[in-house]
């Protein structure tokens, strides 16, 4: 019987950007440390991800000490954005949740505006503590999520995709795969297991960290 292994660990510092590989990272109560604490939204306050604007792609956002990220895309100069301390706050709509974030500069509203040819704001989770309760079906009384769609960590298996890419190849639109595992945007991708394995399980360690598994995504 194989042993899983931890293949690979990722942050997304702001949500539908680029993802950041880590060889280590803390685990917080709401997440990864540094992410999905940044968030794009529109102009009526609505989030804005790859759904609607798969150029986000394209944007990387490095994590700065004190909170903050440093910006780059193709054909722009990176920008620092600092962790924002102007205390203007927005009403958000994240699915269907509302929570209150912080806008950050004025300058990064009109970078990102430029990159991605559209109008959007940049906005930030100054206090995950207690700003966004993850679903009550599946979470404790307290438990707290980042801006992630739904739960502080998605996990993925390197099997799983595998299987799911046999399927694709033998199905009737081959020309759909392979998918890489990026698609799916994971924190956590795991190996060494079988195929599925994963819409069994209910407790994972990794290190010395437990973590509850609460539903399949």
């Amino acid at each position: 019987m194989s042993v899983p292994v931890l293949r690979s660990a990722h942050v997304y510092p702001v949500k539908s950007l680029a993802a950041r590989a880590c060889d280590t990272v803390a685990v917080e109560p709401w997440g990864l440390d540094g992410d999905r604490r940044w968030m794009l939204v529109d102009k009526a306050a609505r989030a804005v991800t790859q759904r609607q604007q798969p150029s986000l792609a394209r944007i990387a956002a490095e994590p700065l000490p004190g909170g903050g990220v440093l910006l780059s895309a193709p054909g722009f100069p990176a920008l620092r954005v600092e962790g924002p301390e102007s205390g203007r706050m927005l009403t958000v709509e994240l699915h269907r949740d509302t929570v209150v974030l912080e806008e950050a500069p004025g300058d990064a509203h009109d970078w990102l505006s430029a990159a991605l040819g559209t109008e959007v704001r940049l906005v930030h989770l100054d206090e995950p503590s207690h700003r966004r309760p993850v679903d009550p079906l599946f979470a404790r009384p307290g438990d707290m999520v980042s801006l992630a769609d739904g739960y502080p960590l998605l996990v993925t298996t390197t099997s799983s995709l595998e299987a799911l890419n046999a399927l694709i190849a033998a199905g009737d639109r081959p020309e759909e795969g392979p998918l890489p595992m990026d698609r799916f945007r994971p924190n956590v991708v795991i190996g060494e297991t079988e195929a599925w394995a994963e819409d069994g399980w209910r407790r994972i360690a990794i290190g010395e960290v437990a973590f509850t598994v609460a539903k399949p995504c």
